[in-house]
């Protein structure tokens, strides 16, 4: 059923270098948050890249924006730090802010207290998790719940955590690095003032995608967007190359966000992901011409 599209306002990636660090100019400059204290380099990042989808856009009611997020490894890093302290230190070695910061969705919680975000608050699990809540993202837009939404994913893997679409035998020096990095979007509903952002205006998922082929998928997408195969001008599979970096569940928006900015091809485009043997999603996005003035805002 077609529903109203959600404009894409704002874009932000944070991607670590090939050493596995995160440049200082993507993390916010604070490092301890009322609520919890000292916060870490995850929750920095994702700051920073709050903020950056925010800077070219006049900031909504604190109760109108909400925070939807996905990661695969979550606070692992944290929850280790955490068990091997109480091993060979005890649990009075244990700082406060770990326990703090040891749950899946403290990352979500440490950022929308850090902002003052008092919208929905929702943390996705999973590979495919950042695509996962631009979905939910949108739903909670036109259902009312929300008036714009940060959505996107993030993940900062220990140096040993290997991605969990290389956990073959194969050899170390042919698996793609497992990187630290942010992908996040600000979405609002259409409306008159943003005619030149991309609009996201359906989607679809399968969580059997061995059972339905990618065509399917997108046929299913068109439908839920009130569209045909006559608008589409493409399908884009974000899967990355084996050359090119994982950062999780920040990998699926990273590239998605990298091609709305550079596509030269305006138009309904559909986006693919899959996980093999667990889920695939469609995502359709309808880029408006790159001259757009709208369009130079989304450059973050």
């Amino acid at each position: 059923m077609m529903g109203t599209p959600i404009s894409i306002l704002g874009m932000a990636t944070a991607q670590a270098s090939a050493d596995g660090a995160l440049a200082d100019e993507m993390l916010c400059p604070e490092r301890r948050a009322p609520s919890v204290g000292a916060i870490n380099v995850q929750s920095r990042m994702v700051t920073h890249a709050l903020r950056q989808c925010l800077s070219n856009h006049a900031r909504p009611g604190a109760t109108e924006i909400g925070l939807c997020l996905g990661t695969a490894h979550g606070v692992n890093a944290t929850v280790r730090r955490t068990l091997n302290t109480v091993r060979d230190q005890g649990f009075l070695h244990v700082p406060a802010s770990l326990y703090a910061t040891g749950l899946p969705n403290s990352t979500t919680g440490v950022v929308a207290g850090l902002e003052q975000l008092l919208g929905p608050n929702l943390t996705f699990l999973g590979y495919l998790s950042g695509l996962e809540s631009l979905i939910m993202a949108c739903r909670l837009i036109r259902w009312g719940q929300a008036a714009s939404m940060i959505a996107g994913g993030f993940d900062t893997p220990s140096p040993d955590m290997a991605s969990p679409d290389m956990a073959s035998p194969a050899p170390a020096q042919t698996r793609r690095a497992t990187l630290s990095g942010a992908g996040l979007v600000l979405l609002s509903k259409a409306n008159g003032s943003d005619d030149g952002a991309p609009k996201i205006v359906g989607w679809a998922s399968d969580e059997k995608p061995e059972a339905a082929s990618e065509s399917q998928l997108v046929d299913s997408a068109l439908a839920h967007a009130g569209r045909d195969r006559a608008d589409l001008i493409d399908t884009i599979a974000l899967a990355p190359d084996a050359q090119t970096p994982d950062y999780l569940a920040a990998t699926f928006p990273i590239r998605l966000i990298n091609f709305i900015r550079k596509t030269q091809a305006p138009g309904l485009h559909a986006f693919t992901a899959q996980k093999a043997g667990e889920k695939a999603i469609c995502v359709l996005v309808d880029i408006d011409k790159p001259e757009s003035d709208t369009r130079q805002g989304l450059q973050a």
